[in-house]
């Protein structure tokens, strides 16, 4: 493990809290108040482990939609007609269910394990992700509907049926960019000292030398997120502005990306610090509770009570950690992730400085590492950056193109 020599953090106790999960810890340093911006410096230090999974192949029910009613908000399918029956798949995790084709080759199908149905069970809006044209230009994000209902007779294809049509791709909700930004892979920008050459200031955790073997999301499942602000007040702002702050910024990188975020709400009260051994870790019923993947929370070191956290004080202002499995040493997909944001630092941070922080530990809950430029908000430095700059959003544009696991 680095670390920055004014503020080395151990995380051990962190890594055996998330056991057999991997563990990437980037922690945050809070500005010296008053000091220069060379010397607020974020810690550089992080730990990984992780579990290879052994795919199970069995025979199970499955119930082969005929007619289906599909939610374009929610991303609800109904199936409106089926026909109970058993087929042979591969599962490496109930979510990710594969057949074979004609070939022989093991393809994802765009059905997932019901354990109220005992059966698999269609999901339109995995099959929309499963057939979207591959991307190799800068996307181009449209408005969606809000709402949309598919034919009460429109046929799902079969799920060994792999010459189906393409289906249209589900774009990002429309963001404006701000001003001199453009999308990546092929960037562009105005900002002074943002060159073309910028696009290659990102990095990977376990430094991967490219995103297909770095440890990433599964693009064709949304990121589900929540948010703890019983804190809110303490860290200077109130509920309903710091919610709007993390889905602006979860807009911002959806629009830049591609990548799907799904807020859940009611996150108040459960994604605290689990007090045992060190206290630095959210306790591990912080995602059973709010059903995200990815849970956010503000904490303190001297919190008097279930928000104290080991993980900030001092000079650390934030924490994330993120945990994923291998399925093979180009499938390394993360599944759970936490943020720890210090309500002490926030109350008297600038909004720039607040910006910065989010979308720094955002990054890392995304698989970014630390890089040397200084222009990136990935950069160890609270550098005054309240967007992804280029390198950042290349970075994360090249994970997000990776294929559906």
């Amino acid at each position: 493990m680095g670390s920055h020599p004014s503020s080395a953090r151990a995380l051990g106790a962190a890594a055996a809290m998330l056991g057999a999960a991997a563990l990437v810890a980037g922690l945050a340093v809070a500005p010296t108040r008053g000091a220069a911006p060379s010397a607020r410096t974020y810690d550089s230090g992080y730990a990984t482990s992780a579990v290879v999974v052994t795919p199970v192949y069995k025979t199970v029910a499955i119930r082969r939609c005929g007619s289906y009613r599909y939610n374009v908000t929610t991303r609800v399918t109904t199936c409106l007609t089926y026909r109970l029956g058993t087929t042979y798949v591969r599962f490496l995790g109930l979510s990710n269910v594969a057949q074979k084709n004609r070939y022989g080759t093991w393809v994802r199908i765009p059905y997932v394990w019901s354990s109220s149905a005992r059966a698999l069970v269609y999901n339109h809006w995995l099959y929309l992700q499963l057939h979207k044209p591959p991307v190799t230009t800068s996307p181009t994000a449209s408005p969606s509907p809000s709402t949309t209902t598919a034919s009460p007779t429109a046929a799902s294809p079969s799920p060994s049926d792999s010459s189906a049509p393409p289906a249209p791709g589900i774009t990002a909700s429309m963001l404006p960019m701000p001003a001199g930004t453009g999308l990546s892979p092929t960037p562009t920008s105005t900002i002074a000292g943002e060159s073309a050459t910028k696009k290659s200031a990102y990095t990977y955790f376990n430094s991967a030398a490219s995103a297909s073997v770095a440890p990433r999301w599964d693009k064709c499942l949304p990121i589900t997120w929540s948010v703890d602000l019983t804190n809110a007040t303490k860290a200077g702002t109130t509920a309903a502005d710091e919610l709007a702050r993390w889905q602006q910024t979860m807009a911002f990188v959806s629009r830049a990306t591609g990548y799907t975020f799904q807020y859940l709400p009611g996150g108040d009260g459960k994604i605290t610090v689990d007090q045992s051994g060190s206290g630095g870790s959210v306790v591990g019923t912080a995602w059973t509770a709010t059903g995200a993947n990815l849970v956010i929370t503000y904490v303190s070191s001297t919190d008097p009570g279930a928000y104290r956290s080991t993980a900030v004080g001092g000079s650390t202002i934030g924490y994330t950690s993120a945990g994923w499995t291998i399925y093979s040493p180009t499938a390394l997909i993360m599944t759970k992730a936490s943020i720890q944001l210090d309500y002490g630092w926030a109350a008297t941070a600038s909004e720039t400085d607040r910006y910065n922080l989010l979308f720094h530990e955002f990054g890392h809950a995304l698989g970014l590492s630390h890089v040397a430029d200084t222009s990136q908000v990935m950069n160890p430095f609270i550098s005054s950056q309240d967007l992804l700059r280029l390198g950042d959003r290349t970075g994360l544009w090249q994970l997000a193109q990776q294929a559906c696991h």
